[in-house]
């Protein structure tokens, strides 16, 4: 029997690097891939150095807030507590998940990468507030992440999790109602978007489809 889950923090996150969209520059396409229905944005780029990320965080918090949304700074702590940023996300490995939240001391919200049943439970155990699975079909962005995990790894994963489940990895609109029925509680994207001439149209069509499953 699936565990009842927690809310999550988010339903339609984008995670963009420093470098931006394909198009569109960082704040351009995350400005409209927020006017498009994302409600949370993660800053990921793992070339920068934590200054740059911070300083860039600053200005991107502001940006995102202005649409009601959340940001969130991918393994920089400290540049995701100076920035103003809501949240913190940690990669699947070398990470220790509960010496990072004594740190923040409850300041942030808290996610983690997993790529398995096994690393979701250690993310849950430890706290954290939703874990970010996949990659759950073949996509260019996760390429050495090994192979796509699918529908049914994702349904074995959400049924012994009671955090939040945010699903990625080759998402699309057709796909959200089989992630969704899968067990996740939203998606997160980057070349659907990032790859595209019209983010905010490609954005909405993501969050039509996920209104549509009741997200």
């Amino acid at each position: 029997m699936a565990k009842m889950k927690r809310d999550a923090p988010f339903s339609l996150m984008l995670v963009v690097p420093l470098s931006g969209g394909h198009h569109f520059s960082l704040y351009l396409v995350v400005e409209q891939a927020l006017r498009g229905g994302v409600d949370a944005v993660q800053l990921r780029d793992k070339q920068a150095r934590e200054e740059e990320v911070a300083e860039v965080g600053e200005e991107l918090a502001r940006l995102v807030h202005n649409f009601g949304g959340r940001l969130f700074i991918n393994s920089f702590v400290d540049a995701a507590l100076s920035s103003g940023a809501d949240g913190l996300h940690l990669v699947s490995k070398g990470v220790d998940y509960k010496a990072v939240k004594k740190k923040v001391g409850g300041g942030l919200i808290i996610g983690a990468s997993s790529h398995s049943v096994e690393e979701a439970a250690g993310i849950e155990k430890a706290g954290l507030d939703y874990a970010i699975i996949g990659p759950i079909y073949p996509t260019p962005s996760k390429v050495g992440m090994g192979e796509p995990l699918g529908t049914k790894e994702l349904a074995r994963i959400s049924a012994q999790a009671k955090i939040p489940l945010i699903a990625i990895g080759g998402i699309t609109p057709k796909r959200v109602p089989e992630v969704v029925g899968a067990g996740a509680s939203g998606v997160a994207v980057m070349g659907y978007i990032l790859n595209s001439r019209e983010p905010d149209a490609s954005a909405r069509r993501l969050r039509e489809a996920l209104i549509r499953q009741g997200k």
